[in-house]
């Protein structure tokens, strides 16, 4: 009887950590997704090197449940995804935004140097 006991503690402990992790995972995408909300107008370039790892990181919790979600947790979890690759791929556009601006100052320098108004 104890052992039975014991195996059954077993499992269940087993049930509530994976069932703790699956919801893990979604908790941490729902808090990312909302700090970039809040804060991502803030950012610097390192702010935005950890959040693509972190981004990452929580897409691999997520992917070893993904046969554990249910369609509605499915649903939700995409349109989180998608908020924040839309916040993610905002500041590569900005960051590529700057460089353009960066090569055309370069290029009216160049300009100025050999007496090239623009």
């Amino acid at each position: 009887m104890k052992k039975l006991f014991s195996l059954l503690l077993v499992v269940v402990a087993c049930t509530l950590t994976s069932c703790n992790t699956k919801y893990t995972a979604v908790n941490h995408l729902r808090s990312f997704t909302n700090e970039l909300e809040m804060n991502s107008k803030y950012y610097e370039l390192q702010d935005w090197q950890r959040a693509k790892v972190k981004y990452e990181r929580i897409n691999d919790q997520l992917n070893k449940h993904q046969f554990d979600y249910t369609s509605e947790e499915k649903s939700e979890i995409g349109e989180l995804q998608g908020r924040c690759a839309g916040y993610l791929a905002k500041s590569a556009v900005d960051k590529a935004k700057g460089f353009v601006n960066q090569v055309k100052g370069i290029v009216n320098g160049v300009k100025e140097v050999f007496g090239q108004p623009e």
